[in-house]
């Protein structure tokens, strides 16, 4: 039978092997979660919130041992390991508090017109590697509380945690309401094709959201699409660097920077160009890089030898066509993934680790003087995931961020997230949005009911 083999992105070491499911065995796992699904949906809607509830609770109560198994797979340090885990259960426990009310549109002496919330019924969730416990609360809470069944393919790097919550949920849940299909690229294939998909919602790379789209065409699923993003962050001259350097750095390090909402290109007015460049190069040269587990770590290593790869490849085409290596650039020595935290300068919007997204511990800074010039590089992207402007003059900010093209922008903050707030991207970053009441209607279809008397 074949495997997938899980490894610690700080050691090297396997940690696991888990038995991939053949096709007929996921064809099994959907007609299950189908038969699910028709009980399911007539659970009162009140019971569907305490069960929520009840999930939330059991996730925060194996917190420590949760996060110590995502640190181990997917390499973040385990204070970061822990915060997801608490995010998960926030979102478990923000949505047993929602509700789904149908509305009604006329009701005279002739006619009654309203509408109806319905779920879509089998969903397939597929998760990414970079935050795959707290994309699955993001995911799969709404999508409970809809009504629905899920079916959750994890990535093949970091399923462990994924799929130890959701035994922790089995115990709240009825049998097969949600079901775990570990495997690679194919059993995500074969799932986004398969005919008793209603619904999928994946976070994760343009090229594999392409794929997927393909892929559901014949089928014609409901698709929200996550797609990643190439962010700026713009720095005008009146910011004050010492009371906001530390939200910028963490912007576009937390996590390796990994994340697909970090800063991934910074523009910094030419006034503070030189200051900007000094702080980040004295930062990065004192964070603590090492393994998740160990006491002080405060970057982890990348999730995997190809993420690595790539975010090298980058760096290396950005010295080669004459950009400056600030801070970093190489692999670190002995075992492990990692990557030194690495500042880029002297370069322009035409490197390849400007335009494209790096997924890694690597920042380019550039410079502009005239703040349109700024906002018009800024939104020369077909990502459109996020954004952030950093001022002093919080009305002007306002204005700034309102003309980025983007789904989510901030003034003197980036990567702020609340749960009640949509998130989802525009342009090539996605359709769709997850979070808040919009993302529980993503799980839910509309039906418009006339009743003539």
């Amino acid at each position: 039978m074949p495997e997938i083999r899980v490894t610690n992105p700080a050691t090297l070491e396997e940690l696991s092997a888990i038995p991939v499911p053949t096709n007929s065995e996921i064809d099994s796992i959907v007609e299950n979660s189908r038969i699910a699904f028709l009980e399911w949906k007539k659970t009162p809607f009140p019971k569907r919130q305490q069960m929520l509830g009840q999930i939330s609770d059991a996730l925060a109560s194996r917190k420590e041992e949760l996060a110590r198994l995502l640190t181990q797979e997917q390499g973040k340090p385990l204070h970061e390991s822990l915060r997801e885990i608490d995010a998960i259960a926030s979102v478990f426990k923000l949505y047993s508090t929602f509700s789904v009310e149908g509305e009604i549109l006329v009701e005279d002496e002739s006619t009654d017109i309203s509408v109806e919330k319905e779920p879509y019924g089998v969903c397939a969730l597929i998760l990414p590697w970079n935050y795959p416990v707290g994309l699955l609360g993001w995911k799969l809470a709404p999508c409970l509380l809809g009504g629905n069944s899920a079916v959750v393919k994890p990535s093949s790097f970091v399923p462990l945690a994924v799929m130890e919550c959701i035994s922790i949920m089995k115990e709240s849940l009825p049998q097969n309401i949600v079901q775990a299909v570990p495997g690679g690229a194919d059993s995500g294939a074969y799932l986004s094709r398969h005919g008793g998909i209603d619904r999928i919602s994946f976070t994760g790379s343009q090229e594999t959201g392409r794929k997927i789209m393909g892929y559901a065409a014949g089928n014609f699923p409901k698709l929200t699409l996550e797609l990643g993003g190439n962010d700026a962050a713009i720095i005008l001259n009146d910011c004050n660097l010492e009371k906001r350097f530390g939200s910028i750095f963490s912007g576009c390090f937390f996590n390796a920077g990994q994340i697909c909402i970090a800063i991934k290109r910074i523009y910094v007015h030419a006034s503070l160009q030189q200051d900007l460049i000094k702080k980040f190069v004295e930062k990065a040269n004192a964070l603590k890089v090492g393994n998740g587990l160990e006491p002080g770590t405060q970057m982890g290593p990348l999730n995997n030898e190809a993420q690595l790869k790539k975010v090298e490849d980058l760096v290396e085409d950005a010295r080669a066509n004459g950009a400056t290596i600030a801070a970093g650039g190489s692999r670190l020595p002995g075992e492990g993934n990692f990557y030194s935290p690495t500042v880029i300068t002297g370069l322009d919007d035409t490197f390849r680790i400007v335009k494209e997204e790096q997924f890694g511990p690597a920042i380019p800074i550039l410079t502009f003087s005239d703040i349109d010039d700024a906002i018009a590089r800024a939104n020369d992207t077909p990502y459109g995931l996020g954004g952030s402007v950093w001022t002093e003059d919080i009305e002007k900010g306002r204005e700034l961020a309102s003309r980025l093209e983007c789904g989510t922008a901030w003034v003197n903050a980036h990567m702020l997230l609340e749960h009640k707030a949509p998130f989802g991207g525009w342009k090539h970053s996605g359709n769709g949005r997850e979070l808040g009441q919009q993302g529980l209607e993503e799980f839910l279809q509309t039906r418009t009911l006339y009743v003539r008397k």
